[in-house]
């Protein structure tokens, strides 16, 4: 989905060419050139590179971007003022490499953060820590035995807690987290167990852990009125 890589787009011929606010879509990319920022003589080539650059964020590790123009419909219009191009291209289709996206992580951080438990339940949402890079994009290439991270919390784990896992495609899952003592305002800290030293430690954000049974409990009924109309089957005089 090029809509969700690509942010923008820059053309070159030998130097910058000037150009309009690019259409990008799903399949396909209209650059509009300002008119007499590009010429082409009569017979004549020129070579223009274009080249598109990303979105910061919200990109896929691995994602291929590859570009095509189409050797019989190649969509380019020339300025009214000046000749047309000759179509079919004479080469047929005009196909680039492949382009793969890889994002190299820099930090880890909490993409699910802890929430409110009871002591003694297990944590949920589950807890997901995650490989990014700076712009928070996440490194798929952590994955399996190795890369993993290790949770240690100013509050009290369980002892049947699970506190280290291993990552899956650049995220890790802590999907049995329990504490044995409520407590309020903890937090958990993070640590890559690879050893980088460029991937540093990472606090979560605060949250409690209320005690077993805390929870609303309804302790009394107080019936105020209630209307003696009457329905089949049930006694008037008691509720």
């Amino acid at each position: 989905d090029w809509t969700d890589h690509i942010q923008g787009v820059t053309v070159d011929a030998g130097g910058s060419v000037t150009i309009g606010s690019p259409t990008i879509t799903d399949v396909s990319i209209f650059i509009p050139i300002s008119a007499g920022n590009l010429s082409v003589g009569d017979g004549s080539s020129q070579e223009v590179t274009v080249a598109v650059y990303l979105n910061a964020g919200g990109l896929t590790d691995g994602a291929v971007l590859s570009f095509a123009i189409d050797g019989t419909v190649p969509g380019f219009t020339a300025d009214a003022t000046g000749s047309s191009f000759a179509t079919p291209l004479l080469l047929g289709d005009v196909n680039s490499n492949d382009f793969t996206i890889d994002v190299e992580a820099s930090k880890i951080g909490f993409t699910t953060q802890p929430t409110t438990v009871a002591e003694n339940a297990v944590l949920s949402p589950s807890v997901v820590v995650s490989y990014l890079d700076a712009n928070d994009n996440v490194d798929v290439d952590y994955d399996g035995l190795g890369a993993g991270v290790t949770l240690t919390t100013t509050g009290t784990f369980a002892g049947s807690a699970t506190t280290t896992a291993d990552a899956v495609l650049g995220q890790v899952t802590f999907d049995n987290l329990l504490f044995s003592a409520a407590a309020s305002n903890i937090t958990l800290t993070a640590s890559d167990d690879i050893g980088f030293a460029v991937i540093a430690d990472v606090v979560s954000n605060a949250f409690n852990v209320v005690a077993a049974g805390s929870g609303p409990q309804v302790n009394d009924v107080i019936i105020n009125e209630y209307d003696a109309g009457g329905f089949p089957g049930f006694n008037e005089d008691a509720v």
